[in-house]
């Protein structure tokens, strides 16, 4: 079968896949990319096909990512078609591709996953910062729990509330109900990174710095919070 990008609609994607500004455009935007400890190949198994396969697969304007007839998996196949990785035919008269893209597709390369997973987190930064938020929230709520500093009705409500969400929305970011088990431990394990990873002192540093914290916005850049009004203030003087 002969995969050809030209009869996929890039047009509304993030990055036109056969930009030659690929690679530098993904590691620009998302720099943990560039530390992926990955063994590329030349000519079968390069970055850039890599770096394709995340952008056909996981964005989700891509025409092979809104693909209904197909399931997730022959999804995930079809992306590495069209990625570039070539199918060779096997000992069984069949054509497959190289072992590596069926442990890429599998969940079984943890770095690739790992760039996979800081893709999804940078497309979906709102999404992804509320699971963050709702993983903290459900550690606190056990820690009250076992401190009995709140009620166990109250605890229950409000920590299932919390697990719903947490799971819905892990799922709208990363399919967590359709991908392989290695695949979801390493999201979880990215979730729970990004917590550990945002401590007090440092918004207190960058506060002290005269920083705006606009770069923890879910929101753009350009995005200003309206000045705080108090009950009795003259609105002519506001």
């Amino acid at each position: 079968m002969e995969f050809d990008l030209k009869n996929i609609d890039c047009d509304k994607m993030l990055l036109n896949p056969k930009s030659p500004r690929l690679v530098s455009f993904m590691e620009k935007n998302i720099p943990a990319l560039k530390k992926a400890n990955v063994e590329y190949q030349d000519i079968v198994f390069t970055k850039s096909m890599v770096y394709r396969y995340i952008l056909l697969m996981y964005d989700p304007n891509s025409e092979i990512a809104n693909m209904q007839q197909l399931e997730w998996f022959a999804k995930k196949y079809e992306a590495c078609g069209y990625a570039g990785f070539k199918l060779k035919k096997a000992n069984d008269g069949y054509f497959r591709f190289d072992k590596r893209v069926d442990e890429m597709v599998m969940g079984k390369i943890t770095p690739i996953n790992d760039m996979i997973i800081e893709f999804l987190g940078w497309i979906n930064k709102a999404k992804w910062n509320y699971l963050v938020f709702l993983h903290e929230s459900m550690l606190a709520l056990t820690r009250d729990s076992v401190g009995r500093k709140i009620t166990k009705h109250k605890s229950s409500q409000d920590y299932m509330k919390l697990y719903d969400d947490y799971y819905k929305i892990s799922n709208e970011i990363g399919r967590t109900f359709d991908e392989t088990e290695e695949f979801v431990s390493r999201f979880y394990h990215h979730i729970e990174t990004s917590r550990l990873a945002i401590r007090p002192e440092d918004y207190a540093r960058a506060l002290a710095d005269n920083g705006d914290l606009r770069g923890d916005s879910p929101y753009t850049v350009g995005y200003v919070v309206d000045k705080i009004r108090f009950l009795g203030d003259d609105p002519d003087k506001a």
